[in-house]
């Protein structure tokens, strides 16, 4: 290389973060790593946690021993205490203790219900990336001026972060305007700017104010909060200088991941598909249901 050329800019690292339970997530988890371990080139050398964020059934022995015989760490802990009802606040939690205890420079999250069909160099972006993700749905997203600005507005006041200080992205799969909202399925943070901590912080505040959207009542409580923890304004610990975001998880990488549901310990292929299995143990109507934002 001669003197007068750039040098090449360094290789991001990073740690892929799920989250395990007793149950069908059993099979799921091991299934997600190898299929990422055999199509993903790109992944395939990544570390992984399954992590186990609140009190439970243990996972059975065999699968202890599988995931150790696939390289996965598998951390147990209680990190959600009071608010073990909800259950996408295991992905928020999980992140949080990624960002304080890995040192990789990104962590990234996957749902454990997908399958890896080939690469996806989208997920895991240049050091001068903040966060990557997949833009979100249309319908639950805004554009300041729609049914769902008054939900919008309202989380804003929660957790002190002004919605309309994002960008304007288009939505997914609909291509509508709307204020940067994202879904969380798979996403990648930068481990520096806290968003991880940020995120989990916020959850706890909406679920303590327990306003629900008109479309999707307390479902997505995750996308909007990491929208929110990811958004200009947000307090951060580094400071962040330089915000890059990037929605570039919406075309190859989309058709190189596929949604999967273990059922009767076999694997139901739905790619492109947005819907979730059940996420199995304590249901979020065990809490009333909130109050929606009008």
């Amino acid at each position: 290389m001669s003197p007068s050329s750039p040098a090449p800019a360094p290789s991001a690292t990073t740690t892929i973060v799920t989250c395990i339970e007793a149950g069908f997530m059993e099979r799921q988890v091991p299934l997600l790593v190898k299929s990422l371990r055999r199509f993903d080139h790109v992944l395939a050398r990544a570390q992984v946690l399954a992590i186990q964020p609140r009190k439970g059934p243990a996972i059975s022995g065999a699968t202890r021993r599988e995931l150790k015989t696939l390289g996965i760490e598998h951390v147990r802990a209680d990190l959600v205490g009071s608010y073990a009802w909800y259950n996408n606040l295991n992905k928020s939690a999980a992140m949080a203790w990624a960002d304080r205890n890995c040192t990789t420079d990104f962590i990234t999250w996957l749902d454990a219900d997908m399958v890896f069909l080939g690469p996806t160099p989208e997920v895991v972006p240049g050091l001068d990336t903040s966060f990557v993700a997949r833009a979100g749905e249309g319908y639950l997203g805004s554009d300041g001026a729609d049914r769902n600005a008054p939900y919008w507005e309202r989380i804003s006041q929660i957790v002190g972060v002004d919605y309309k200080a994002a960008e304007i992205i288009e939505s997914l799969p609909e291509g509508r305007p709307i204020y940067e909202y994202y879904q969380s399925g798979v996403y990648s943070q930068a481990r520096r700017d806290g968003i991880g901590i940020r995120h989990l912080e916020f959850m706890k505040k909406v679920l303590d104010a327990a306003v629900g959207s008109i479309v999707a009542r307390n479902y997505h409580y995750d996308q909007v909060t990491i929208s929110m923890a990811a958004a200009p304004g947000a307090a951060c610990a580094s400071g962040w200088p330089g915000r890059t975001i990037t929605t570039s998880i919406r075309s190859r990488s989309r058709r190189s991941i596929a949604r999967c549901c273990a059922v009767a310990g076999c694997c139901i292929i739905t790619a492109g598909s947005t819907r979730r299995p059940g996420a199995g143990s304590r249901p979020c109507s065990t809490r009333s249901t909130p109050r929606a934002a009008s």
